[in-house]
């Protein structure tokens, strides 16, 4: 019974974090602000200028210090930040329903505290969503009544707020219904955008497809072109007494080899960008394919800006299995987890990857595993939403929602796990259809 109110209570904790992974956390930092300005300034309104039955300084210094930390969002150490969403959701708690509802018990209704209320359920319908708006009520009202019936003298409740209380629920549910019907004008604004960005893009990729099949043609034709020229040159240098070959020529053909791969990933990326716009709707067929020598050409292949950032990767096939899936796209979704990997662990100035591939039970799993700057909380419940991005505005938010989209199509699914500041691991299990390699380990 405890097992199951505590996995209830962390469902709805995950329902307030997730209205705060779409950059709706700046408006913590806005409402400590107001707040820190505006409960000691109630004070001195409420003694001095428009006397009220009942005041409290102390109540009131711990709803401003509590808002004071909100509004210092951007000071936050990185140790302490994973928790700023924690902390706000008590102090929420306490300086609407609690503070509110015991203020208007303690002055017998009136209607300074009576339109207090209506401020406070005001700010918790813009803060919250629907579902801790409710518990936020329930909870600190509870609270409150508790505390009032304990220090008060002859206890009653106020007639003018009981029947106000239909008014509140009101607001509450008008509240909340229109930050319904804003998210479904979202979703419809995103579903027109997905269909707009499917048009504009076909017909993007088919003018930037033209000069890259140029390019790539061109490229090749140098491949198969300079070797009998080198060849040529060293003969004649040789005849002259100088074998050795210029630095300029060498570098030549892993130019051309470089090129050849950026035309490679640039198609790629207009394959997902077409992918996306269709809603993950990819029409590619389907073939069979082992794990493991597919990561290993996808690590060998990949452009590292240097022999030491490679050398920060290592690959062990563990056991290897074969899937059924498009091995174009795979090797897609392989870059894309490498290079998230390699961009966290440059953030952080810090860190190191591992790739491995094993089977348990009758599941194959790719683990890919970096120690870079990790994801946080608010941020893991959004990853895999198209268009998402953090930070925001780096990157295009579609990489992970390709890949989920990708895999899940094969009958695979992708799950990650993170602690911010340590690690995060992807996950990627496939359903195999069967056993390769057992107890390789390749560096």
């Amino acid at each position: 019974m405890l097992r199951k109110l505590s996995t209830n209570v962390l469902d709805l904790f995950d329902h307030y974090k997730a209205y705060y992974a779409y950059g709706r956390v700046i408006q913590l930092k806005y409402a400590g602000i107001v707040g820190f300005a505006g409960y000691p300034l109630f004070y001195f309104i409420y003694v001095y200028f428009l006397r009220q039955p009942y005041e409290s300084l102390p109540i009131r210094l711990v709803a401003t210090a509590g808002c004071f930390f909100l509004a210092i969002q951007n000071y936050w150490t990185p140790a302490f930040r994973k928790y700023y969403v924690h902390y706000s959701y008590f102090v929420i708690l306490y300086c609407l329903p609690f503070f509110h509802i015991y203020m208007v018990l303690q002055n017998h209704g009136g209607m300074v505290f009576i339109a207090d209320n209506f401020m406070a359920v005001f700010f918790l319908v813009l803060l919250t969503d629907w579902r801790n708006t409710l518990l936020m009520i329930m909870i600190g009202g509870a609270f409150a009544f508790l505390l009032y019936f304990k220090v008060a003298v002859n206890p009653a409740i106020p007639h003018d707020f009981v029947e106000r209380l239909p008014t509140f629920l009101l607001v509450i549910l008008g509240g909340s219904l229109f930050k319904f019907s804003e998210r479904k004008m979202a979703e419809k604004v995103e579903q027109e955008k997905l269909e707009g960005m499917s048009i504009v893009l076909a017909n993007i990729a088919h003018e930037l497809r033209t000069p890259l099949a140029s390019v790539d043609a061109s490229a090749k034709g140098l491949q198969r072109s300079i070797p009998p020229l080198i060849d040529v040159y060293q003969t004649l240098n040789s005849q002259n007494g100088q074998s050795r070959l210029p630095p300029q020529l060498g570098l030549t053909m892993p130019a051309i080899d470089r090129i050849r791969f950026e035309v490679k990933q640039v198609n790629a990326m207009i394959d997902l960008l077409l992918i996306n716009a269709k809603g993950g709707r990819g029409q590619n067929m389907l073939e069979q394919f082992t794990v493991g020598p597919l990561v290993r050409s996808v690590i060998e292949s990949y452009p590292f800006e240097s022999d030491a950032q490679r050398d920060l990767i290592s690959l062990s096939i563990e056991s290897d299995f074969h899937v059924r899936g498009s091995t174009y796209l795979f090797k897609s979704i392989c870059v894309n987890l490498i290079k998230n990997g390699l961009t966290a662990m440059k953030r952080a100035r810090k860190g190191s990857m591992s790739i491995r591939t094993l089977v348990i039970g009758n599941k194959g799993r790719l683990i890919v595993h970096d120690t870079g700057i990790g994801i946080s909380r608010e941020q893991m419940a959004s990853i895999f939403k198209r268009f998402h991005s953090f930070p925001i505005g780096e990157g295009t938010g579609i990489g992970l929602a390709f890949c989920k989209d990708t895999l899940t199509q094969w009958g695979a699914k992708i799950t990650c796990t993170s602690e911010e500041g340590v690690y995060t691991e992807f996950q990627i299990e496939f359903p195999i259809l069967e056993l390769g390699l057992k107890n390789a380990k390749v560096r």
